[in-house]
């Protein structure tokens, strides 16, 4: 049995670049292979796309290897180092200094 990584939770709002599309989602977890993408309807499986969270952040292109609704499971095409993530996490609506302490440590991933 493969086990996946750990997942972190978050809330970030980031902007999906599908093609020529701009798309608002959210992603609701994340490891360093991939993240959960929330409240984007219309992905397939096999879609390529660009994640940006935001001025200053990282952005990352990823593949959509699953969906279920407005839900969609990505893997990044390279993986995000703790860094990243930890920036990612912190965001909330913006990156940098000011938003350093944003953390939101109350949601948590159904299994």
């Amino acid at each position: 049995m493969k086990f996946r990584e750990p997942r972190a939770p978050c809330n970030q709002p980031v902007t999906v670049f599908l093609g020529d599309r701009r798309l608002p989602g959210t992603v609701v977890n994340i490891s360093p292979s991939g993240a959960r993408l929330a409240q984007v309807p219309g992905l397939l499986p096999g879609d390529r796309l660009r994640l940006d969270p935001g001025p200053g952040c990282p952005l990352c292109e990823a593949e959509v290897r699953w969906t279920s609704g407005p839900h969609a499971g990505l893997r990044f095409a390279k993986p995000l180092d703790a860094r990243s993530i930890a920036v990612v996490r912190k965001a909330g609506s913006g990156c940098g200094p000011q938003r350093a302490a944003g953390w939101n440590l109350s949601l948590r991933e159904l299994r």
